[in-house]
């Protein structure tokens, strides 16, 4: 959601009816499609919403509108509702509405509200848990607990108040005793009730990830087709590589992509090397620096010449690569090897 450019001290206010009643609160996000704002309760059962806006000592007429997603977060630390409102009408009328009312258009719309996790998101299985493990924010520590994780991310339980947009470093204690390493960024917070007092949930799009936790995952996940090694949804796509080696960087090219892998050809010596890191060129024209794990490296011919195929497992993933994979269309099945053989 692009906003509009901001400037010190224009503030938007806006006044709405619940109930008969007339509230007002800061504006945040205006843009052309319509804008947010905190409330201390869920609105899921006004989905339609009457409202006017108000810059100083200019006032908007009354508006109509439509919350369209509603998202649980902290403000001033207390657990509150993100609530995300569609204008009717004109997005261009609500645009020169917002232009004559603050001047400029420039505007204060307070702190940014992260979108609520999409749909595609939660197409991988998560896994149900209680795994001890610990948070670590600002220098301290704080006992949580894992209850449920897949390969986009994962969902603990602590006293811990944080705002969506925090990076957290979690340790997780698996069964067998091992402690592995992950860093991520909350996204989702949710008031968790526990024998009579209230803690906080947070889920967190694991950033940093690590080879025991991720084969961990894959092991408490059936396959999807009988015994086939890969179990999730990939896409099939070609896209640009510059893998970063000591003997200098070398170019290479993608079959597929996965959130936690990919697959790629390359004619860059791998061999003896478990760690590699690369950049990868989105169609977008966003470049994305990864670091991950080799599981496999298979010789074979593309386009007529000799190259390898490579396996990698992502350990240092970026939002932009997971927000990529998360909203593509068209994943592929499970399949088993794709290199062509010489």
């Amino acid at each position: 959601m692009e906003q509009t450019p901001r400037r010190k001290g224009r503030a938007v206010l806006v006044h709405y009816l619940l109930e008969g009643r007339e509230f007002r609160t800061l504006a945040r996000n205006l843009d052309p499609k319509g804008f947010s704002f905190y409330c201390g309760r869920s609105l899921w059962k006004n989905p339609g919403l009457r409202f006017y806006l108000q810059c100083g000592e200019q006032v908007s007429p009354w508006l109509d509108g439509r919350i369209v997603a509603i998202d649980q977060t902290l403000a001033d630390g207390n657990l509150t509702f993100a609530t995300h409102v569609q204008v009717s009408g004109s997005t261009d009328d609500f645009s020169q509405l917002l232009a004559v009312l603050c001047g400029s258009g420039a505007l204060d719309t307070g702190t940014r509200v992260l979108p609520p996790i999409t749909k595609e998101q939660r197409r991988y299985p998560r896994v149900s848990c209680r795994m001890p493990a610990i948070l670590y924010h600002n220098g301290q520590t704080w006992a949580a607990e894992v209850r449920d994780f897949s390969a986009f991310g994962i969902f603990v339980v602590s006293d811990l108040l944080v705002s969506k947009g925090h990076l957290l470093e979690v340790v997780v204690t698996l069964p067998s005793a091992s402690t592995p390493r992950l860093a991520g960024e909350v996204r989702r917070i949710l008031a968790v009730e526990e024998v009579g007092r209230r803690r906080v949930g947070l889920g967190l799009t694991i950033t940093i990830n690590d080879n025991e936790f991720l084969s961990y995952y894959q092991h408490q996940v059936p396959p999807r087709e009988g015994a086939e090694r890969r179990r999730h949804r990939r896409l099939k796509v070609s896209l640009p590589l510059r893998l970063f080696l000591s003997s200098g960087e070398y170019e290479g090219t993608t079959h597929d992509l996965a959130p936690f892998g990919l697959y790629f050809f390359t004619t860059a010596p791998l061999h003896g090397l478990d760690e590699l890191e690369f950049s990868l060129v989105l169609p977008t024209g966003e470049t994305e620096h990864l670091k991950g794990s080799i599981i496999r490296v298979e010789q074979g011919v593309r386009d007529g010449s000799a190259c390898f195929g490579v396996a990698l497992q992502i350990m240092i993933n970026d939002e932009g690569f997971l927000a990529y994979i998360s909203t593509r269309e068209g994943l592929t099945t499970p399949r088993g090897s794709t290199v062509p053989r010489s």
